[in-house]
């Protein structure tokens, strides 16, 4: 993949549903993807361990979560109704921490938030 352009890494984020995959892409002005922007994040790809997304995950949604880590570039959310970290079902989030432009891998860390994990305690 060529490296991506100055500034934050995605302007627009896909999921396909049956795989446990994130398609990025940049776009133009004009509204058409760039070429050579796109970049595919799945288990074991741009940074994401392997076995992250459990296998059967469903990928209900993805959303900008603005700059989390105040590190200048735009993170993700990953929401997947599916997993089963917390229960069967129960669902998760998936917080990735992307790098910045020009970086060897595109997601530098990740976390799973789920109804169990620390600080959110009763959600369901």
């Amino acid at each position: 993949m060529s490296p991506r352009s100055a500034g934050n890494p995605v302007d627009l984020a896909l999921a396909d549903l049956a795989s446990e995959t994130v398609i990025l892409a940049r776009l133009a002005s004009n509204g058409t993807v760039i070429a050579g922007s796109v970049q595919v994040i799945s288990n074991g790809e741009e940074g994401l361990p392997s076995g992250t997304f459990p296998s059967g995950l469903s990928i209900a949604a993805i959303a900008s979560a603005g700059d989390m880590d105040g590190d200048g570039v735009e993170d993700l959310a990953v929401g997947a109704q599916s997993d089963s970290t917390a229960g069967t079902s129960a669902g998760a989030v998936y917080m990735l921490y992307l790098n910045a432009a020009n970086e060897s891998d595109l997601v530098r860390s990740f976390t799973r938030l789920t109804r169990s994990t620390a600080g959110l305690d009763g959600v369901a």
